[in-house]
Parts: C-alpha cells; sequence; structure tokens
C-alpha cells in the first residue's frame, strides 16, 4: 500500500521530490495515529461479561462465511492486552491449536483470556468440538495461572456464551 501511495505521488504533475517526501510523512504520521487510537480504545475498554466480549467481536464475526477463533488476553482487571485471530477455517469448523491460544498469554503475562468464534451456518448451539477445545484451553491455562473467563460463539447478532450456561 506504501509504494502504491509513493508511485501515485510520483505521477502527479508539479508535486516534487519535497512535497512527495510532505505528503509521504504526513500519511505515516496519519496511519500512526490511527494504530495508537485504536489500542488507545482497546485499552479503555473493560471486559467482565459476555455481553462486552460480543462486543469486541460481532461487528467482524457476524457476517463472515467462514468460522474464525479469536482470543482476548486480558490483564488482571479485565482490560485488554491483545486481541489475537487464532484460526481461520471452513464453513464448518476453524482449527484451534491450543498452543497458538497459550503462548500469547504467557507471553503478554496475561491473567485472562476469553474465546470467541463464529458459526456462519446461524446456530450459537456450540458443537462437541467446540466443547472439547473450550475445556482444553481452560485446562492449559490453568496450568499458567491464566483463567479462561468465556467462549462465545456467535451467529447472525446473537450469540452463546460457555460461562452464561454454566458450560466452562
Amino acid at each position: 500500500a506504501d509504494m502504491a501511495r509513493d508511485l501515485l505521488l510520483t505521477n502527479i504533475k508539479g508535486l516534487g521530490i519535497a512535497k512527495q517526501t510532505l505528503l509521504t510523512a504526513a500519511f505515516e504520521l496519519g496511519r500512526r495515529k490511527q494504530k495508537a487510537d485504536e489500542i488507545n480504545r482497546l485499552n479503555a475498554q473493560i471486559i467482565n461479561n459476555s455481553r462486552a466480549i460480543f462486543a469486541q467481536f460481532n461487528a467482524d464475526l457476524s457476517d463472515l462465511d467462514h468460522e474464525e477463533l479469536w482470543a482476548l488476553y486480558l490483564s488482571k482487571n479485565g482490560k485488554i492486552l491483545k486481541k489475537v485471530r487464532i484460526s481461520s477455517g471452513g464453513t464448518d469448523s476453524t482449527g484451534g491449536d491450543i498452543k497458538m491460544i497459550v503462548k500469547p498469554a504467557v507471553d503478554l503475562n496475561a491473567s485472562n483470556v476469553c474465546l470467541c468464534h463464529n458459526h456462519p451456518h446461524s446456530t450459537t448451539r456450540p458443537s462437541q468440538d467446540d466443547k472439547m477445545l473450550t475445556h482444553k484451553a481452560k485446562e492449559a491455562l490453568a496450568l499458567f495461572d491464566i483463567r479462561l473467563l468465556d467462549h462465545i460463539i456467535i451467529s447472525d447478532g446473537r450469540y452463546y456464551s460457555f460461562a452464561d450456561n454454566a458450560d466452562l
């Protein structure tokens, strides 16, 4: 994207190297500001219930035609440390490698983790694979004194929460 933008700048008649450099720097500052704003927005939010997890992921996952598994890594007081896509799969499943869930949690010194994935086929009911992944992730994280707060499944603007349904 940066290279394409730079090529476009060189094609503008009357735009010398100095102005091209100035515009490139301005674009870069804007990009950095946008990234910093996103980080600040994430850090300001407290995740303490399934509704807050749903709000973090609904817009991104509700309308996908394939499954994706994401994790939220949280501090002790529920502030978001990082939001990570763990895997992307097909229409009926996505792989959930436990190592890919646990490693960022340990690296970030997270106290809590929330998992979220979508079902593109309009049901929020967990499959046996969903239940097994939740159980394995909970056990693996517990080895590092990290708590799996919830695993939610999103479909068509609705969600199922393992924690709310005492399945965690």
